[in-house]
């Protein structure tokens, strides 16, 4: 390709060249991390006692699962 006799029509075409490079047409989605299924604990029950702490790990998983739900919601709003 030759290229032109005239300054201003080389830089604006250099200027296309390097803004069309920027462009992206792939579509941004979430961090894939927030969006893996949350944690559920698994229950080892034999008594009574043992409902205390599976009912802290399932309250404990949840907070966790909330807190990536937040996250997806905060990078929505940037979008």
């Amino acid at each position: 390709m030759r290229s032109p006799n005239n300054p201003k029509l080389a830089a604006a075409l250099l200027a296309a060249l390097v803004c069309a490079s920027c462009v992206t047409t792939t579509p941004q989605g979430p961090p894939w991390a927030l969006m893996e299924d949350c944690f559920v604990p698994q229950a080892r029950l034999s008594t009574n006692g043992d409902l205390v702490p599976h009912i802290r790990a399932l309250r404990s998983a949840l907070r966790s699962c909330n807190d990536d739900k937040k996250a997806l919601r905060d990078w929505a709003e940037k979008q």
